[in-house]
């Protein structure tokens, strides 16, 4: 099944030590400079662009918008409506009704670090590990920026803590697909089997 989400390509949920991570490309004042111009926190500026409503509504069910007001220098690949809209029911739904499955996905959407991350310096980036401990890639082409096979749709929103960069599909950590599919699994029916009793008529 095609799903409209975006898997790392070989990449896997990490239990790595900070000392395996990989090196985050480094910051600039430039970053700096444009959050000391914004008004709003990321979260009230997902609110205001009006364009990430399902996203939002999901930050509050699994209880994490404080932690997107607070201080902190976020970069957050921020998938739009159209690309909630684009994954399928049932893989919503099992999201849905799991918190904390819920909350590994947002999660993976999130990078913390000293500054935030303008698409310019994203450009050359090396991989970056999200809050949900997994990392995210880089890649310019064909005119744009893509995080994984997911493309920036528009980048540099910035807010008080940090930095919001719309993107076109929902990024998902290749450990909770495997989970997803193994639930989809699951809830397939099961193909009933005539009774070797029974007869025909």
């Amino acid at each position: 099944m095609g799903l409209a989400l975006v898997i790392p390509p070989g990449a896997v949920a990490s239990s790595a030590t900070s000392a395996d991570a990989v090196p985050a490309p480094q910051a600039d004042s430039v970053s700096a400079q444009r959050l000391a111009q914004a008004k709003i926190d990321i979260v009230d500026t997902l609110v205001a662009n009006g364009s990430f409503t399902t996203l939002v509504q999901l930050v509050k069910q699994v209880g994490i918008v404080e932690d997107l007001r607070g201080f902190g220098r976020f970069t957050v690949f921020a998938p739009d409506d159209n690309a909630f809209a684009a994954v399928p029911p049932d893989v919503l739904q099992i999201l849905k009704s799991d918190s904390a499955l819920l909350a590994k996905v947002l999660t993976y959407h999130v990078v913390s670090d000293t500054a935030p991350f303008l698409a310019a310096q994203l450009r050359d980036s090396k991989p970056l590990r999200t809050l949900e401990r997994s990392e995210l890639k880089f890649a310019a082409r064909d005119g744009g920026l893509y995080v994984n096979n997911a493309r920036v749709l528009q980048a540099d929103i910035m807010a008080t803590n940090g930095v919001i960069h719309k993107i076109d599909k929902v990024l998902v950590p290749e450990a909770v697909m495997a989970e997803i599919r193994k639930r989809q699994q699951m809830m397939m029916p099961v193909p009933s089997v005539p009774s070797p009793m029974s007869v025909p008529k």
